[in-house]
């Protein structure tokens, strides 16, 4: 049999969004029906349009391309110091090896004593319950669907962000109310920052999606405390984790120094000629070709993706 990183060449990273099959949700803040009262505080809305508070009566993120001018995007230059947006939700990476991946960095591709792909596998799983129980602690409730803790720890294609909920990578998607979990690109196939900027070569690392304090107040805090107590384990110990937030200004997202957390000395991230979104509320749902226009409260108009450079 093949090893499961091969497997998942020949798979590829798109099939993982029709992996599993989407569950009855009921959407929160769901635009043109009856929605909890928080969705229409001004709290939760800060700067953000409309379309990156608010869902289809579908479920699924409504077509935003943010708001403009893009400067609150910036925080260098001129612009340093400045004040970021409020961060509509949160990523948690962890990074670990795969000695199977071709476009990986050296270190990435060799496994050691308490830090191998299996390993990681196991944290992931460990993750998922956790989260699933902060959920319940701090949100008062237990979550429409549980992240499958079982399955977290087995499958590298295991995903809910994407298929249950329509929520990609780079999407704040301020009304999501409780975690969930992408699947893992263990060969680096689709891109992204997570790369070395000199070599263009990948780091492996396993993600999930953490609402913003308006749901589960808290939420980051106590991910942060877990990863700390993880890292005092000599059995997880090796494991690097970033903690970013997610607000549509992709670059100052991930590179802020005031604003992500590395559980040690972090590793360098890729951000040239990278980022499909640079403005508050961008959820990359909009097309990227000329197309009729999108029913409100989608902002959408089309124009060729920008560069950004740091």
């Amino acid at each position: 049999a093949l090893p499961i990183t091969q497997c998942l060449l020949l798979i590829g990273s798109a099939f993982a969004s029709a992996h599993y099959q989407a569950a009855e949700l009921f959407p929160n803040c769901a635009w043109g029906l009856p929605h909890d009262p928080r969705c229409d505080s001004a709290n939760y809305h800060g700067e953000y349009p409309d379309c990156s508070l608010y869902q289809s009566q579908a479920g699924r993120p409504i077509p935003c391309q943010g708001l403009t001018p893009t400067d609150r995007c910036e925080f260098a230059g001129a612009h340093a110091g400045s004040a970021p947006p409020m961060p509509g939700s949160w990523h948690i990476h962890v990074l670990f090896p795969n000695p199977h991946c071709p476009n990986c960095t050296e270190h990435f591709t060799k496994e050691h004593d308490d830090f191998s792909f299996a390993g990681a596998l196991e944290l992931r799983g460990l993750l998922a319950a956790t989260l699933n129980r902060l959920t319940e602690e701090l949100g008062g409730r237990s979550p429409q669907l549980p992240i499958d803790a079982a399955k977290a720890g087995e499958d590298p294609m295991y995903d809910t962000c994407e298929s249950a909920f329509g929520v990609f990578a780079g999407n704040p998607a301020n009304y999501m109310t409780e975690p969930c979990i992408f699947f893992i690109d263990a060969v680096m196939l689709s891109g992204g920052p997570f790369r070395d900027p000199t070599l263009n070569r990948g780091y492996p690392n396993f993600s999930f999606f953490l609402p913003g304090a308006t749901w589960l107040p808290g939420l980051k805090g106590k991910v942060l405390e877990w990863s700390e107590e993880v890292k005092k384990t000599k059995k997880f110990s090796q494991y690097t984790v970033l903690v970013h937030p997610n607000s549509g200004c992709l670059v100052r997202d991930h590179f802020e120094a005031s604003q992500i957390y590395w559980s040690d000395k972090g590793v360098p991230l890729y951000s040239k000629d990278l980022y499909s979104c640079n403005a508050v509320g961008c959820n990359e749902a909009c097309p990227k070709s000329p197309s009729p226009p999108q029913p409100l409260p989608a902002n959408c108009s089309w124009a060729p993706p920008s560069t950004i450079l740091i």
